[in-house]
Parts: C-alpha cells; sequence; structure tokens
C-alpha cells in the first residue's frame, strides 16, 4: 500500500478516536434545557418568528426547574432563549450550545440561596443563584402559548428555567457501547497495521471509523446540531454507512464474484448515489453556517434547513435500499462458501442482520409515522443501540472464534488478553474520571452524581471480588490451547516413561495431539523397514483409511521435502492440480512426517476440528509439531530402550556393590576421624567402659568421647550415689539437664520421679506456685488446689534449671525447703514435708549476682556442696565428628531420607566453626542441613552461612589436622591404605557408570539421571566431579 494511504488511514484513526472524546467532552459540560425541539417544524409561522416546542420536562406543580405565571408548554412557540431571538432550529441549536459553563458571562448576577428570578426588577436573561458547587444556573425564555400563535396581539408569556447538567444515563450508555466499539476499532486498526495491502482489512477499519462517528453524532445530535465541527463529520459518515457496509460483505472473508470482475464498477455503484446525496446535504450545511454567521434572513435560513431535512429523509430509502443488498450478498455469500470457517463468519454477520431487522424496521416506520420523536431521537436511538451492538457482537465472536479476516495469525493471544483485560478496566477508569468532571461543574445535579457515584463503586467492588476469576477465565479462554498443549506433553511424557513399543507410543501421541487441536479424528502410519511400506498402526476418531501406504506414494515424496502439508485451501502452496493426488484421504486436513534420524519413519493425518474451523490456524501448527518432535525423540529413545534395560541389570548389580562398599567406607571414615583426633579407640568403647564405683555401666544420654566428656562422666559417677545438692554449671546449649538426668538415672533415686522446672520460663508469683503448689482460693484464678513440684519429686530428683534468674522472695523460701525440707503451699499453713534431692543448673556467674545483691549468699553456699561443669564445645572439639554423625542418623531417620555421609570440606568446616551455641548450635546445623540435602551427603551449600566462615580451628592439642592425618597414617598403615585403595575403587565404577549411563542415553541428562533414579542436581555433581563433559 502506498504511504499516503496508509497515512491517511493514520489519520482517520486517530481523527475517529478524538472526535469520539470530543463529543463527551462536549455533553458532559453541556447543559440540559429540558425544552427540545425538533428540525423540520421550525418554519416561522406568522409574527414574530419563532421554533415550535416539541416535547419539554419540566415540573408541573412544584416549579422546581421552572419560574412564571404560565408553564411552558410542547406545542407552544418559543420566541427568545437568554435574551436571544431564536426564529429558527438553527437558531436555537446554536443558541442552546451557549449555553455552558464558559458561555455565562462574567457580570452574570449572582443572587443568594433561595431567590427568586422572577422577582428581580432587571429582569436579566441570565442568573446565578447560590454560591459553590450547589449553585444554580438559570435562564429566562420568551413564548408565546399554542392558542395565541396567529393572534393580532398575543400575549407573550415570560418563564425561567432552571438548567440541569447532562443526563448521566446517556452518558453511561454512549461510554458502554463506545468501549465494546473500540474493542473492534483497535483490532481492525492492528490487523490493517500488519497486512496493510489488504483491501478487506482496509474496508473493514474504515467501516469500524464510520460506524463509531456515526452512532456518536448520533445519540447526541440534538446537542450538536449547534456546532459545525462536531455536527458535519456525523452526518458524513451516517450516509456512508449503508453503502460501505454493503461494500464490506462483498469483500470479506474473500472478495466476491462481482469485485474479482468489476474492481471498480462495483464500489463506484455503490458509493455514487450516496456521494450524490452526502455532498448535496453538506452543501446546505455549509451554506445554513454562512447565513447564520451573516445574520441573514431567518426566511432563507428556514428553507435551507427544510431542504437539508427533506434531502435526509430521502436518503432514507437509499438507505434500506443498500442495508437490504448487503442482507443479499450475505445469503449468498453463506450458501457459495466453500471454507467451512467463512461459513461460520458469514453466519453470524447474517444473523445479527436478521435480527436487527425489527429495530431498523422501527427506525424506519417512527421516520414517516411519528416524524417528531424520529427528529428528537428519544425512540430511535434505543433501536439503532440495539442494532449497532448486534453487529458489534456478531464482529467481536468472528473476530475471536472464527478468525474473521484471519486476525488470530496476526494478532497474539497475548495482545487480544491484554485488550479484554484494559478495556475491562478502562469501563471502570473512565466511569471515575467522567465522576469527577460532574462533581467538579457547578450547578450540578445530585441525582446524576449519585448515579455515576454508585455505578463507579459498583464496579470496584465487583472488579474487585471477581477480578481473579475473570483474570483466570481469560487466561483460560485465551490460552486454552497451551493448557491442552500442556496435559497432552504430560500424557506423552508419562508414555515415554511406561511405554517401549512404538506402537503404544504412537497411540497415546495422537491422541494427544486430538485432544491438543480438538480434531475430529486421525490416523498413523509407521515404516515397517522389512516390507519396505508404512502400516497403520494407530486410528482415533470415527476415520477411515487404508491400512498400508507404499513408499513411493506422492504425499510420501512429498512429506520428505515439507514436513507439514495442510490441505485447506486458503493455506496450501501446492498448485490445485496436485491436491488431489496428495490427498489420500477425503476427510485428511493436515499431514506431518515423523522424522527419526532424518529418515521419515511415519505419517500422522488429522481431520476437521470439532469446532468446524475448518483450518488449523499457525498455533496449531506449532502445537503439533511440538508434539511430532518430542514423539520422535521418545521413538528414538524406544529403539535403544532394549539395550537400556540389559545396562540397567549390569548397573544395579554395581549400584549394589556400590552400597555395600560405601557402608564399609562409612565405618571406616568413622574409625579413621576418632583415630585422626584421639588415635584410640572409637567413642562406642569408651563409653560402653564407664562405670560407677559398684562396677555397673553408667547409664547416660551424653554423646562425646573427649578427655573433658570422660571426666564429666567420671565426676557423675562418684556424685550420683550420694544425697548432696549439686550445681550444674556451664554455657548454654552443653546439655547440663542430660547431666542432671545421668545424676538421677545413676542415683539409689533412680526409681523416683526426675522434675524439671525451668526458672527462666515463669514469673516471680508463677514460680512460687509451681515449686511449692497452692490451696484452692489463694489468688485469683486459683479454682482449685494444686501440688507443687517439690511435693511430685518426693522420693525422687527435683531439678532447677537457670536458677540464677530466681527472685529474692523465692530464694528465702527454697532456702529453708533446703535446710528443713518442708514448705507450706501459697494461701496453706499446713506443713509439707519432702524427701528431694535438689540439682540446679546456671550458666550466669552467680558470684557476680552475689556481689550485685541478686542472689543469696547462703543459698549459693547450700546449692554448690559439689559443682560440675559442662565443657562447651569448643573444648571438647573430639567429639563434634561423632555428634554430627549422631544427628545425621537421628534426623535422616526422622526425615525418611537415606543420607549416610557428610562430605570431607562440609566436615572440615565443622571442625573449623567456634560453634558458641554449642551442642545445640550443631544440632539445629546438622537438622537443617538434612532438610536442605538433595543426595546421600551432606553437602558444604547443605549448611548454614555462618558456618561456612572460617574460625579458630578447633582441633586437640593445637594439632592442625594435616599433621593428625599424617599421625594416623604413620599409626596405622595398612588401614590408612586399605581405605584409601577401596575408596579409589569405588570412584572409578561410579565413573565408568556414569560413562555407560550418558552413552546408552545418548547424552540426555535428564534421561541419565531418571535412569540412575538420582536427581539431576546429584548427577550434574558427580560429573563435575569426575570431569566428564
Amino acid at each position: 500500500m502506498k504511504s499516503w494511504l496508509r497515512n491517511l488511514l493514520f489519520l482517520i484513526g486517530v481523527a475517529t478516536v478524538l472526535y469520539s472524546i470530543a463529543v463527551f467532552f462536549h455533553i458532559t459540560f453541556s447543559y440540559d434545557l429540558r425544552i427540545y425541539a425538533a428540525l423540520g417544524d421550525s418554519a416561522p409561522v406568522g409574527n414574530p418568528m419563532g421554533v415550535r416546542i416539541d416535547a419539554e420536562e419540566l415540573d408541573s406543580e412544584d416549579q422546581a426547574s421552572w419560574r412564571g405565571k404560565v408553564r411552558p408548554q410542547s406545542g407552544d412557540l418559543l420566541i427568545e432563549l437568554a435574551g436571544r431571538p431564536v426564529p429558527t432550529f438553527e437558531h436555537f441549536a446554536r443558541e442552546h450550545a451557549k449555553l455552558k459553563r464558559a458561555s455565562f458571562p462574567e457580570g452574570t448576577r449572582v443572587l443568594s440561596d433561595g431567590a427568586d428570578p422572577t422577582e428581580q426588577t432587571d429582569q436579566a436573561p441570565l442568573y446565578l443563584i447560590g454560591q459553590g458547587t450547589q449553585q444554580e444556573r438559570w435562564v429566562r425564555i420568551k413564548f408565546l402559548q399554542a392558542n395565541e400563535v396567529g393572534e393580532k396581539d398575543p400575549d407573550f408569556q415570560i418563564a425561567w428555567i432552571k438548567l440541569r447538567p447532562f443526563p448521566a444515563r446517556l452518558v453511561l450508555i454512549s461510554l458502554a457501547w463506545f468501549l465494546l466499539k473500540m474493542i473492534i476499532f483497535v483490532l481492525g486498526a492492528f490487523v490493517l497495521w500488519r497486512r496493510p495491502t489488504d483491501g478487506s482489512a482496509r474496508i473493514f477499519f474504515l467501516h469500524c471509523s464510520v460506524t463509531v462517528v456515526a452512532y456518536m453524532g448520533c445519540f447526541h445530535w440534538i446537542n450538536l446540531a449547534g456546532n459545525p465541527f462536531l455536527f458535519y463529520p456525523f452526518v458524513i459518515c451516517a450516509m456512508l454507512v449503508p453503502p460501505l457496509t454493503s461494500y464490506l460483505y462483498l469483500r470479506f472473508p474473500s472478495p466476491h464474484a462481482l469485485v474479482e470482475r468489476w474492481p471498480i464498477l462495483t464500489p463506484l455503484l455503490l458509493f455514487s448515489i450516496p456521494t450524490v446525496w452526502i455532498v448535496s446535504v453538506l452543501s446546505q450545511l455549509v451554506w445554513l453556517n454562512r447565513l447564520m454567521t451573516t445574520d441573514a434572513d431567518p426566511a432563507f435560513v428556514s428553507e435551507t434547513l427544510a431542504t437539508a431535512a427533506w434531502l435526509g429523509y430521502t436518503y432514507l430509502p437509499m438507505a434500506t435500499f443498500l442495508f437490504g443488498t448487503g442482507l443479499l450478498v450475505l445469503i449468498h455469500r453463506y450458501f457459495t462458501a466453500t471454507v467451512p470457517s467463512e461459513r461460520n463468519q458469514v453466519a453470524w454477520i447474517l444473523v445479527a442482520g436478521i435480527l436487527a431487522l425489527f429495530p431498523l424496521g422501527m427506525v424506519l416506520y417512527i421516520a414517516y409515522a411519528r416524524p417528531i420523536e424520529f427528529r428528537l431521537g428519544w425512540y430511535t436511538q434505543p433501536m439503532m443501540f440495539v442494532a449497532s451492538i448486534l453487529f458489534s457482537s456478531a464482529y467481536a465472536v468472528s473476530i475471536t472464534k472464527y478468525k474473521l479476516m484471519r486476525a488470530g495469525r496476526l494478532l497474539n493471544r497475548g495482545f487480544l488478553y491484554f485488550s479484554v483485560s484494559f478495556l475491562a478496566m478502562a469501563l471502570f477508569c473512565l466511569q471515575l474520571a467522567l465522576f469527577t468532571l460532574w462533581t467538579g461543574t457547578e450547578n450540578f445535579e445530585w441525582i446524576n452524581v449519585l448515579l455515576v457515584g454508585l455505578t463507579s463503586m459498583f464496579l470496584l467492588v465487583l472488579l474487585g471480588f471477581w477480578g481473579d476469576r475473570f483474570q483466570k477465565r481469560s487466561e483460560l479462554r485465551f490460552y486454552r490451547e497451551k493448557y491442552q498443549l500442556d496435559r497432552a506433553m504430560r500424557k506423552l511424557s508419562r508414555a515415554v516413561d511406561r511405554l517401549v513399543e512404538p506402537s503404544q507410543l504412537l497411540d497415546q501421541m495422537l491422541h494427544s495431539a486430538r485432544d491438543a487441536v480438538s480434531a475430529k479424528g486421525g490416523l498413523v502410519y509407521f515404516r515397517d523397514e522389512e516390507e519396505a511400506i508404512y502400516l497403520c498402526v494407530a486410528r482415533v476418531g470415527e476415520v477411515h483409511g487404508p491400512d498400508q501406504l507404499s513408499t513411493e506414494a506422492p504425499l510420501i515424496e512429498q512429506l520428505n521435502e515439507s514436513s507439514l502439508l495442510d490441505f485447506s485451501r486458503s493455506e496450501t502452496n501446492l498448485s490445485p492440480t496436485r491436491l488431489p493426488s496428495l490427498r489420500v484421504l477425503e476427510w485428511g486436513q493436515i499431514a506431518l512426517a515423523l522424522e527419526v534420524q532424518e529418515s521419515l519413519q511415519g505419517i500422522v493425518i488429522l481431520g476437521e476440528k470439532e469446532d468446524e474451523l475448518g483450518e488449523y490456524t499457525t498455533e496449531d501448527h506449532n502445537f503439533l509439531i511440538a508434539l511430532i518432535r518430542t514423539t520422535c525423540l521418545a521413538l528414538q529413545g524406544a529403539q535403544g530402550h532394549r539395550t537400556i534395560a540389559g545396562l540397567r541389570e549390569d548397573l544395579q548389580q554395581k549400584v549394589e556393590e556400590i552400597a555395600e562398599q560405601r557402608q564399609q567406607i562409612l565405618f571406616l571414615q568413622g574409625e579413621l576421624s576418632g583415630r585422626m583426633i584421639e588415635g584410640e579407640n572409637a567413642p562406642e568403647e569408651l563409653l560402653s567402659q564407664e562405670k560407677d564405683f559398684k562396677g555397673t555401666p553408667l547409664r547416660h544420654e551424653l554423646r562425646g568421647s573427649s578427655p573433658a566428656v570422660r571426666r564429666l562422666l567420671n565426676d557423675i559417677s562418684k556424685v550420683a550415689q550420694s544425697q548432696t545438692s549439686v550445681l550444674i554449671r556451664g554455657e548454654s546449649g552443653t546439655g547440663k539437664e542430660l547431666v542432671a538426668k545421668a545424676i538421677h538415672q545413676n542415683s539409689a533415686r533412680a526409681e523416683g520421679p526426675f522434675v524439671p522446672v525451668h526458672c527462666a520460663a515463669l514469673s516471680a508469683g508463677l514460680l512460687e506456685s509451681e515449686l511449692f503448689g497452692h490451696v484452692k482460693g489463694a489468688f485469683t484464678g486459683a479454682d482449685q488446689e494444686k501440688i507443687g513440684r517439690f511435693e511430685l519429686a518426693d522420693c525422687g530428683t527435683l531439678f532447677l534449671d537457670e536458677i540464677g534468674d530466681i527472685d529474692a522472695a523465692t530464694q528465702v523460701k527454697l532456702l529453708r525447703v533446703l535446710q528443713e525440707q518442708s514448705f507450706e503451699k501459697v494461701g496453706g499453713t499446713k506443713s509439707i514435708r519432702v524427701d528431694v534431692r535438689l540439682l540446679a543448673a546456671t550458666h550466669r556467674n552467680l558470684e557476680q549476682l552475689i556481689r550485685e545483691g541478686k542472689f543469696r549468699e547462703d543459698l549459693f553456699y547450700r546449692l554448690n556442696v559439689i559443682s560440675l561443669w559442662t565443657p562447651p564445645l569448643r573444648e571438647r572439639g573430639d567429639d563434634i565428628v561423632e555428634l554430627a554423625l549422631h544427628f545425621l542418623r537421628l534426623y535422616s531417620s526422622r526425615t525418611g531420607k537415606h543420607i549416610s555421609r557428610i562430605s570431607p570440606p562440609a566436615l572440615e568446616a565443622c571442625l573449623q566453626y567456634a560453634w558458641p551455641g554449642n551442642v545445640r548450635q550443631l544440632e539445629n546445623a546438622i537438622e537443617r542441613a538434612v532438610v536442605l540435602a538433595e543426595g546421600e551427603s551432606l553437602s558444604l551449600e547443605d549448611f548454614p552461612p555462618e558456618i561456612l566462615r572460617p574460625s579458630q580451628p578447633l582441633t586437640p592439642a593445637g594439632t592442625s589436622p594435616p599433621a593428625a592425618v599424617r599421625s594416623v597414617q604413620n599409626q596405622h598403615p595398612a588401614v590408612t591404605s586399605s581405605a584409601a585403595n577401596l575408596t579409589n575403587q569405588i570412584e572409578a565404577v561410579e565413573k565408568q557408570q556414569l560413562m555407560d549411563a550418558l552413552s546408552s542415553c545418548q547424552g540426555n541428562k535428564s534421561k541419565t539421571a531418571r535412569m540412575l533414579g538420582i536427581p539431576r542436581s546429584t548427577l550434574f555433581s558427580k560429573l563435575k566431579k569426575h570431569g566428564i563433559a
């Protein structure tokens, strides 16, 4: 298309949008006089001249909208408006258009609230009553009652009319239609931009532009009549709609035979007579405008108006004839269309045209039977609205469902989805804008503002409540093929995992393809290498076809050159003479090639789509190609499936051998770790040798075999049999409660209760009640008697954790219990004696608390008969490996994971970390690593980031780990050598296993990971470890 024509169409589109916006602003800032006159009946009758009032909406009783002696009524003759004569309809329209906010002079008198304009002495043509947003505008009119018209001495009447804002309902109806029409307009513009040489696209875009301007002007033509810049475009476009519609039906979905035979004569005949009418009407309007600007005789103005009205009425039969011609063309196109999609497009628009016969027929009837109502537009506007909605809906369905003018190939799903979402929100935003405009104007009526405001708020709530549902439905509507493809690909993937035979795999692929594109049926032919033919191996739907195809068939030869053939008339580039030889199946619509290793191994043939689109879209082609490629890869994998199955058996045996060797390595790892640290027996052996003074094995839950732990266990065995109070001191997380349990379990009170109390977790009053109990009614909330912890621990052991956090009053009572072995409950007077051994623990410096007066010195001496110190983890680095392995087994069992080792870098990081949180922090770190681990060992990345930062090494006696390792190697060369050889052997077997699996899967790492039964991340780590690319 020539650049000037493209630029012209672009300017037409911009002008259409600007015109619509200008109309909205014009009517938004206009005021309604409540008195209406129609074009055609404004010829002057008698003297003076005036325009007849054809309708009015004034209050009949309370005079809220008018003031005066007599109310203006239909049939009266309007002489003056706002102090200016209105002898003709054109004068009335122009004076009415001036009644806007900016048209009131600055000197207009402003009256106080409640003032009556009829009582003013100056009788100005315009008054403003009140202030601010409640200010009212009153206009003076002069008129003759109907019975006074033609009298010699008529009695002129004066009345004041209160102006009101333009009715909101009319604006909202226009706005709703405009947004609906803009969807079609934008799509038409996009199609034209992408396909500028398409004549049908140009005509469709012009049709959209013309109908937008025509309807916007038709709905508000009385308000636009006084503005030539808005009225002339409406007249031109309104008269262009019938011939342009008929010509559009001749051009889409494909050019009609008349257009192809007479491409110039056909539009010339359609547009010649309407062009003559347009020029005639426009010349009359231009002449009318000239008469108005030169203050010509009103009689001339009236005659010109009558001529323009007559031309408009005489054009109605021509418009009816053109519309009927368009319907006949649609009917002919429907019965002659050969492509189902074209027939469906025509069907929808034809149905809209037939349904529109009723409202358009009513408009024609009203035009001749009730001309006044026709000119006012009160009855014609709803009819035109219904007809326009019918055609717009038909175009929308044809574009979205049946690809009108192949828009679906140019407008991707994302563009359509964005357009629908954007226009849905634009409706709400524009209504809010109008609401703001109304509330910002003077003299607005709250009923209109309330209508717009409530509508906007309703839409806000509606969009907020249904926003997610609308988005999901929109995505499902515009991306339904992608969801179907996703389901089909998942089904095919599952089939690839479990199927071996190509026939089963192809059957699953055919069903997936049918689901993805909604085809009615299909066949699959697969090559038989022995007989050199293609056999039918899969069938879906009620389809028929030969059981075999020769390798020399024309379809086979063509698919060797092109992997996809679409037999629809609008798609294929093949010559029509060759199509019958290629289309071996009458129902076949599309054929695809199954190529494996650059060889045609199969053919897929699909029939029409279930929704009768008649032709496959570009997206359908892409979906089918994706399925075919996946199937080809699956077929290629199926050929080596049996080979892989044999390799699996060999690999399984190797895996079992490696698993046994891993167990041996884990045992050696634990043994070597203990010997590198101590050079002595394993921790389990040391623990089994710990006994109390009677020779009985010591019972405890402590883990570790370092010297610090062995000394602690030795102290526990000594103090366990005594009845003395023990104070356990140490940092948080070092296992003070486990020490207390060990003392209890190995004491003579082992059969008695062990009652722990965490003092820091209880307030002062609650701690006293918890320790000693309380009687009923001792304090508010004491509804029943409670037994204290001392009483519960009778004949057993009471463990007070964080003893340094109790208050002074409780310390006094605690001291008395230690001295007298008796106490009273809170609120009680009865003394209770108990036999309790007290164990206390704290991480605080009690001596410092004594100096600060926060802890009783006598209580300290009473508790500190024997003190045990729990060593921090930084002082027992020898136990880190044993503790880590213990927690690894514990949390692996809890999470159901099979994690049996810690990688050397991770273990080294644990040994180098200071562990300020002691054993509790180590336990939490191992738990976190087990949860995050993906393989069979804990890697360095699984541990918390603070552990990865180097800190002070924790090797015993300042010996570095390399030195410790060398010491073990010197002391136990056989063990070290055998472990190293075993590790090397396992590494070699694992590397060979990975290489064999990769070779079997032809380098596909995802398949290799599935075959080996390990995550992909683990596979990549092992490949990197062994240097395999």
